[in-house]
Order: structure tokens, then C-alpha cells, then sequence
């Protein structure tokens, strides 16, 4: 894959950060801008997720922490 599990979780805390910015920025009552704010942070973050749970070396260690249940 190439990417390393840090990468992702940039992404995501990137991703958070896109989707807070109207109100942390304070242009929340600007309708066109927030908007592509919120459902750009709510896209880029979705996609960080799914490359991180695609990655085999989270996946392997998943595995490894929590079986193939998802549970402890």
C-alpha cells in the first residue's frame, strides 16, 4: 500500500478540523461556505477511515489485538 497509518490519521484529524471550521472560524451563517466545510470534513474524513481500516498493516494488527470479532 505505501501509506503508513500516521498518514491516515492526518487525514482524519484534518478532516475533523475542515468540519469544525464554520463555527471554530465563525462563519457558520454563510450558507454556501459552511456547507462545503462541513460535507468536506465529514468526505475527507470518511475516506482517512477507510484507507486506515484498508491498510493490511492496521487490519493485521487489529486482528491481532481484537480477533477476527472485533471484540477483546
Amino acid at each position: 500500500m505505501g501509506h503508513k497509518a500516521w498518514e491516515e490519521a492526518l487525514t482524519i484529524i484534518l478532516g475533523i478540523c475542515l468540519f469544525v471550521s464554520p463555527w471554530v472560524l465563525g462563519f457558520a451563517d454563510q450558507m454556501t461556505p459552511a456547507t462545503n466545510a462541513v460535507v468536506v470534513g465529514l468526505l475527507v474524513t470518511a475516506f482517512g477511515v477507510w484507507a486506515m481500516l484498508m491498510d493490511t498493516a492496521v487490519r493485521k494488527w487489529w486482528h491481532e489485538h481484537y480477533g477476527t470479532h472485533g471484540t477483546r
